[in-house]
């Protein structure tokens, strides 16, 4: 069996790992300690509602 050479030494960068100017964007000071409803997005095909 031959290595496939995998992971690559120097793989591309993936287009959301590219620096925004909104990726540290915070409408608020801090972060609220509860809340009623919170909604996790982890991009088009996962979302998480607790």
């Amino acid at each position: 069996m031959t290595d496939p050479g995998l992971p690559h030494p120097q793989p591309t960068r993936s287009f959301w790992l590219i620096d925004n100017p909104l990726s540290n964007h915070r409408t608020t000071v801090s972060l609220p300690g509860c809340a009623d409803i919170v909604i996790l997005g982890a991009g088009l095909t996962v979302v998480v509602v607790l």
